[in-house]
């Protein structure tokens, strides 16, 4: 479309971007990115403890808000940036991988807690338990 083509009348009549697409930022894509780097920073930094609990949750909301800004630029692709898109295909990834990360820690620590409650934890470990439930009055 050139400049002869234009018409101030036209409500129709939308300057063209020089990249294809609007500039328009995708929702939710932002948020999704954000908890995807929270997600995989607690479920790697805290995933023996109850960060991994945390990692869950924010990992899930971190999914439904990627894979919400992904199905509303399928819907219409030229209306929103490419860039924004990306980001939050980059940030359902990171979730998806805290999710697998944070499951994985909360299975490791169910299975020792399992263990050392029913006295099956090697013997240094088995102490260990021990010692720590005394210090914190768990008996």
């Amino acid at each position: 479309m050139n400049e002869q083509n234009y018409n101030p009348n036209n409500s129709n009549w939308n300057m063209p971007s020089s990249t294809g697409s609007s500039d328009q930022k995708l929702p939710n894509s932002n948020g999704s990115f954000v908890l995807g780097i929270i997600s995989l920073c607690v479920s790697t930094v805290c995933c023996c403890c109850y960060g991994s609990f945390a990692g869950v949750v924010t990992s899930i909301i971190g999914i439904v808000l990627g894979s919400k800004a992904i199905r509303t630029y399928q819907e219409n692709p030229g209306m929103y940036s490419e860039k924004t898109y990306k980001k939050a295909k980059s940030g359902r990834t990171m979730s998806w991988i805290g999710l697998i990360i944070s499951v994985l820690g909360c299975i490791i620590l169910i299975v020792y807690l399992y263990l050392a409650v029913t006295n099956q934890l090697p013997p240094e470990l088995q102490d260990q338990f021990e010692d720590n439930k005394r210090k914190w009055d768990f008996d």
